[in-house]
């Protein structure tokens, strides 16, 4: 049998009723929460009290590593222990100072020649006297054979002019003779003596002459760089000169120091003082040379 359904009760049918979902029943989660909590603050507390250790209390290798920048520690010192004295204590004043020295010589020619050798090594020690150089002695020698001719020549007519004086005397005691012959033969006497006064002075001068040709060291000190080779044709008036030899024993070392130090400085040296100095080398460690 059919039954009119009005449209409200078709609709109602139509819809399904809505399923509720099943009561299921979820365990409180409160209790958990606090537990969590509870183990990061404990957490929190250990690191906090760790750091704070640490910090006031740090160990030897922190100690050593911070000290040192990261590095290892270096080792420990040795320590020594003296017992305490009553001295003078030394007042020292650091300064630079320059090494000057006393005598600092360039070996010239004195004459005009070729240069034959030298005797010294560049860098070499030399002494007083010591062999340089050897200027061509030839021309010297030949010039001192010349004086000494002329010498023996004029010496031979000094002692023929003499002989004749006597003789003239004579005569002239006899009147054999004019006296102005005799006073003539006084004067050719003492001309003849003139010329061998000049002819030795000449021989030395030849002389000299062939000893400048050996050139000799006049200070003992350190040659330097020879400046001039064998062969070249040397003159007195050469500027560069041979070489160049430097005083090194004794020295001298010129240092300034501050004016604060002059009153204390002139003091001591008012009152008979001698002020050691000490040179040392560039990393001022070790001793060069002592002096005063």
């Amino acid at each position: 049998m059919n039954e009119a359904l009005r449209p409200d009760e078709v609709k109602e049918r139509s819809t399904p009723a809505p399923v509720e979902p099943p009561n299921v029943e979820t365990p409180p989660r409160r209790g958990r929460n606090w537990l969590l909590w509870i183990v990061v603050v404990a957490a929190l507390a250990a690191a906090a009290a760790y750091a704070w250790k640490r910090y006031e209390n740090p160990t030897p290798s922190a100690n050593r590593e911070e000290a040192s920048g990261g590095r290892p520690a270096q080792p420990p010192q040795t320590v020594r222990v003296a017992p305490v004295i009553t001295g003078d204590m030394p007042l020292t004043i650091d300064a630079l100072g320059t090494v000057t020295p006393f005598e600092t010589v360039t070996i010239r020619t004195q004459i005009a020649g070729t240069l034959q050798n030298v005797g010294f090594t560049e860098g070499q020690i030399v002494k007083q006297g010591d062999f340089i150089a050897q200027i061509d002695p030839r021309p010297y020698e030949a010039a001192l054979a010349q004086a000494q001719g002329q010498l023996a020549k004029d010496q031979a007519l000094l002692g023929q002019a003499q002989s004749d004086l006597i003789r003239y005397q004579q005569l002239a005691k006899q009147d054999s003779i004019a006296q102005q012959q005799v006073a003539d033969q006084v004067a050719l006497v003492a001309q003849d003596k003139a010329a061998i006064a000049a002819d030795q002075a000449m021989v030395k001068t030849a002389e000299l002459n062939v000893a400048y040709t050996h050139i000799v060291s006049p200070v003992t000190g350190r040659v330097g760089l020879r400046l001039v080779d064998p062969g070249n044709y040397l003159q007195p008036s050469d500027a560069s000169g041979i070489v160049v030899i430097t005083q090194i024993d004794p020295i001298s070392v010129v240092f300034t120091t501050p004016e604060n130090n002059l009153p204390q400085i002139g003091a001591r040296l008012s009152a008979g003082a001698k002020l050691p100095v000490t040179v040392l080398d560039r990393d001022n460690v070790h001793a060069l040379a002592t002096g005063t």
